[in-house]
């Protein structure tokens, strides 16, 4: 056996509880019902619960944010690709227009030269 599992095996032995136990937990029941523990914000924060759920909070900001700055990226490329479309529609639009100028400039050379 490994001293980590005859560690192990020591951690799980099963041992008596003191002889003040049972009076330790009613002691401390008998506290908690007369003074409402648990009612108070600061108690609620003390407990490892509290601390578990502030680490799932600060993860789900995280998502959150992490997610947010996602959307942004993807609305950025977005806009990207519908300025790249606008502008390649401009760049056929001009393209047209100068093929129609360069007809017309030969028209009227050839019309000259025939002259």
């Amino acid at each position: 056996m490994t001293r980590f599992e005859e560690q192990l095996k020591e951690a799980m032995a099963r041992r008596e509880p003191s002889g003040d136990f049972t009076a330790r937990v009613l002691a401390k029941a008998n506290r908690e019902a007369a003074g409402g523990a648990g009612n108070s914000w600061r108690d609620w924060f003390r407990a490892p619960m509290a601390w578990r759920f502030a680490g799932a909070a600060a993860c789900a900001v995280l998502l959150a944010t992490s997610g947010s700055v996602m959307y942004e990226q993807h609305e950025r490329a977005a806009r990207g690709e519908a300025a790249k479309d606008k502008l390649m529609t401009a760049v056929r639009i001009a393209g047209v227009k100068l093929q129609q100028v360069h007809r017309h400039v030969l028209q009227v050379e050839a019309m000259e030269a025939n002259q």
